[in-house]
């Protein structure tokens, strides 16, 4: 039920988002740029909120699938960090990687998940630091034959949490307290779905932590270890499929695709059926003689 009814709210949130940005784009008013970044914001938490309630409910409820993906450790990592780095950059932190030369690259397991861990650690460290800087820390915890057990540190220097706070803080729908919650935004739901997601994964969450003195999460996980063989293949630059646009054009509501070839890099134009009967100069007449048509294209 859950899924499906997610599935009907990201439908018009999506478009509610997208609009908004269009709007936001074509807009010279200061105060209705201010009141679409607002909208489009509470949109996209709206939308972070969905799905992290679909998670809970997947793994409460025994359905959450894993997959088992050969993958390179320090991409993804590097990935992740590249996804928040302009973050740090926002708030004049400092973001440190050090991956142990001990740890073996290739790993199996589901890089996906692991990646929605590392995602929401570091996001949580940069949310929560004001000065300072995040440090990653990656290292071998235990080794067996066939897989090995990592040790993931997500060190910061921010506001820290109290023993009370630490108690509460992988319970769903709870933050340290009502005060950080108005400061610093948020559901609550990141840190319980980060403990599921990495027992299910054979691992756990633990943190350590002081009042004004910062935060260490540390991430155990056992992955299977892998080798640069099995590596999803990079498909070559000249090797890539047709791509597929869809330009949807608000004030006309035509819907038009076309393809792009392999040889070229360049964007495909694409245009409705009638147009093209036209000449270009009478085209161009008509389309100059309207007004600003919003337009949002998706490549697929």
């Amino acid at each position: 039920f859950l899924a499906n009814i997610s599935h009907e709210l990201r439908t018009p949130l999506n478009a509610v988002i997208g609009l908004s940005e269009m709007a936001r784009r074509i807009s010279s008013d200061a105060r209705q740029q201010d009141y679409l970044d607002k909208v489009t914001n509470a949109g996209k938490t709206l939308s972070l909120l969905i799905n992290d309630l679909l998670d809970l409910s997947k793994i409460a409820a025994g359905r959450m699938e894993f997959e088992r993906i050969t993958f390179s450790l320090r991409k993804l990592i590097g990935n992740s960090t590249s996804v928040l780095r302009h973050k740090t950059l926002e708030k004049g932190l400092r973001l440190v990687e050090q991956v142990d030369q001990a740890v073996p690259d290739i790993l199996v397991g589901d890089p996906l998940r692991f990646e929605q861990i590392l995602l929401n650690l570091i996001g949580n460290a940069i949310k929560f630091t004001l000065a300072g800087q995040i440090t990653i820390r990656v290292g071998v915890r235990a080794s067996e034959t066939s897989r090995i057990c990592l040790a993931i540190e997500i060190e910061d220097t921010g506001v820290g949490l109290s023993e009370e706070a630490i108690a509460l803080l992988f319970k769903p729908f709870v933050q340290a307290d009502a005060s950080m919650t108005r400061k610093f935004g948020g559901t609550g739901l990141g840190l319980s779905i980060c403990k599921l997601l990495a027992e299910k994964m054979g691992g756990d969450i633990r943190v350590s932590s002081r009042e004004g003195q910062g935060s260490i999460f540390c991430v155990t996980l056992w992955l299977a270890l892998g080798s640069a063989e099995d590596l999803p293949a990079v498909e070559a630059p000249g090797e890539r499929m047709p791509r597929c646009c869809v330009t949807a054009m608000s004030a006309f509501w035509s819907l038009t695709t076309s393809r792009s070839t392999a040889k070229s890099s360049r964007p495909c134009s694409t245009s409705s059926a009638s147009s093209r009967a036209r000449p270009p100069t009478a085209r161009r007449r008509s389309i100059c003689s309207t007004k600003p048509v919003p337009m949002l294209s998706i490549w697929c």
